[in-house]
């Protein structure tokens, strides 16, 4: 007696299963460079919580406590916006090509 097969879709959505793990794996080593901070997104904008002196931010000359107020030129009131202009940015120390952000830094303790 012949063993049935699952039918076709099964095989489809076992693949898409093993593709979208593949790309999680290659995206953990290989993916984007970490930012560098964490940020809070109260009062309709974005605040410094603490910034990583590994990280781009630090690179980028950010420090805690700084009030990020707009990024490749796109005003920041709150995370989405944020996000839509890092996905632009290029985080890599040997780019030659810069994204722009604009701060408000706090001189009170």
């Amino acid at each position: 007696m012949r063993a049935s097969r699952g039918p076709w879709w099964l095989y489809a959505i076992a693949a898409s299963f093993l593709g979208f793990f593949t790309l999680e794996i290659y995206a953990d080593i290989w993916g984007p460079v970490w930012i560098g901070f964490q940020s809070d997104y109260s009062n309709d904008s974005m605040l410094l919580r603490k910034v990583s002196p590994e990280g781009a931010g630090a690179r980028a000359g950010l420090q805690t406590a700084d009030r990020i107020v707009a990024a490749d030129g796109i005003p920041i009131h709150g995370e989405k916006d944020f996000y839509r202009a890092y996905a632009n940015f290029d985080l890599d120390a040997r780019s030659r090509s810069r994204s722009s952000v604009k701060a408000s830094r706090s001189n009170s303790p």
